[in-house]
């Protein structure tokens, strides 16, 4: 006998379906552009959108904001570590546009990062190892790394705002592992 069907199989397979059909033209663009060959591209576009179906049950939970995103980071991760596997001579860049023509009109992406011409800055590896950094991190762990960097909030008031049982020590024990983990992350990700 089958197992009852998973009321979140549903959902889960309707939110994928709404981020192919918003992103896929655009990051299929966006990849060609990078790779210079189309069939590249449909492989990192796949597997973009296979990496967002294995981790659904957090990032379906994201609002269209955030959700842009993480599909861009993850994009932009993708062509800078293919960027790093291939650092053999490159073309010329040429003139790059993501306005592409659908079904015989011009189409433009969903606001794509700008391509990677040529090799990424320190600044920008270093933006993408710490984006890395934060994906290791439960999304407890970094609701609070954020609420303390971004927002400002003492850990007692993240503990206010979280409720429940979370006290301000749960909040401090919590941020410290945080820091750590991404410390250790970066740590290894810079040595040779």
């Amino acid at each position: 006998m089958a197992p009852p069907p998973d009321p979140d199989d549903a959902k889960h397979q309707a939110w994928i379906r709404h981020l192919v059909a918003t992103y896929e033209n655009a990051l299929q663009a966006y990849f060609t552009e990078c790779a210079d060959d189309e069939h590249r591209a449909e492989e990192w576009t796949s597997d973009l959108f296979t990496a967002l179906w294995q981790h659904r049950a957090e990032y379906s939970t994201f609002d269209e904001g955030r959700m842009k995103g993480t599909v861009w980071a993850a994009a932009r991760n993708r062509a800078i570590d293919e960027a790093r596997k291939r650092k053999t001579a490159r073309k010329e860049p040429k003139e790059r546009t993501f306005e592409r023509q659908v079904e015989g009109k011009p189409r433009v992406s969903n606001d794509p990062p700008s391509p990677l011409l040529g090799e990424p800055t320190e600044e920008e590896l270093l933006r993408l190892e710490l984006g890395k950094a934060l994906e290791q991190l439960s999304a407890h762990e970094r609701r609070i790394l954020e609420l303390t960097s971004v927002a400002g909030k003492t850990p007692k008031e993240i503990a206010l705002e979280l409720g429940g049982t979370t006290t301000e020590a749960a909040v401090n024990s919590a941020l410290y592992t945080a820091r750590k983990k991404v410390q250790r992350f970066l740590r290894k990700r810079r040595e040779p």
